[in-house]
């Protein structure tokens, strides 16, 4: 029965990553970001995934820099290359000026397919609660998870797995028959872990930190996607 029962749980984890893994291609967006520069000019190679995309607005390129203020490039040339490699490839290329290229700053390139303010950066700090209900599950929220080292279903079951080895452990603890001497007791008995030393501690002690992990992680996340937008409704410098 248990061994049934952790079989559909995994089945069922499984099954939640790839339908919020499709549900992320709901919106137009772009993917693949490929930034580079030829003498004054810089080129953004990208992607069009999502449904609507034929229908979208022309992209327009913008950067956030590390302090998440918005910028955006003056006189962008947008082209599609589908005739030449298919599918939804586009380019943007941008003349760099000079006397406004901010060489102080670490500028990050996103781009937006839509109307600038219907853009979706994702959930802000709530998605920390997500969660917190489940470890991994806000990760899909807060943005795109394609690129992630670490993807959400695998902190799903990192957590799962060091909380039922920890609580199994717990259950297979026991301690040896007391020693008496001149009908007195001389010793408790020593306890015997399943796997080692303070084995349930550690194992249950590893799944709340990375499950506490996730949710900082998650919650600072949203709160750039709060910054983000923010300042996208409010003040945006021309490059």
């Amino acid at each position: 029965m248990t061994a049934r029962f952790g079989s559909f749980i995994l089945f069922l984890l499984l099954g939640l990553e790839a339908t919020l893994t499709t549900a992320q291609q709901t919106r137009c967006r772009a993917a693949e970001l490929q930034l580079s520069a030829r003498f004054d000019t810089l080129h953004l190679h990208f992607e069009l995934s999502g449904q609507g995309c034929d229908k979208a607005a022309r992209p327009q390129l913008y950067f956030h820099d590390q302090d998440f203020q918005i910028y955006k490039p003056a006189n962008q040339i947008t082209d599609s290359l589908r005739s030449f490699g298919g599918g939804n490839d586009m380019l943007i290329s941008w003349k760099i000026n000079p006397s406004s290229w901010k060489t102080d700053k670490q500028l990050q390139p996103f781009v937006v397919t839509g109307p600038a303010k219907d853009h979706y950066f994702g959930m802000g700090t709530e998605a920390a609660l997500l969660s917190l209900m489940l470890p991994g599950l806000g990760d899909y929220f807060t943005g795109s998870t394609a690129r992630q080292r670490i993807r959400p279903w695998m902190r799903t079951m990192g957590v799962a797995a060091f909380l039922s080895a920890g609580i199994y452990a717990s259950g297979q603890r026991y301690r040896t028959e007391p020693r008496y001497f001149d009908g007195r007791m001389w010793s408790s008995g020593e306890v015997v872990n399943k796997f080692f030393r303070n084995d349930a501690e550690i194992l249950i002690g590893a799944g709340v930190a990375l499950w506490l992990g996730d949710v900082i992680w998650v919650a600072i996340r949203g709160n750039q996607n709060r910054q983000l937008k923010k300042n996208f409704n409010t003040l945006i410098i021309q490059l």
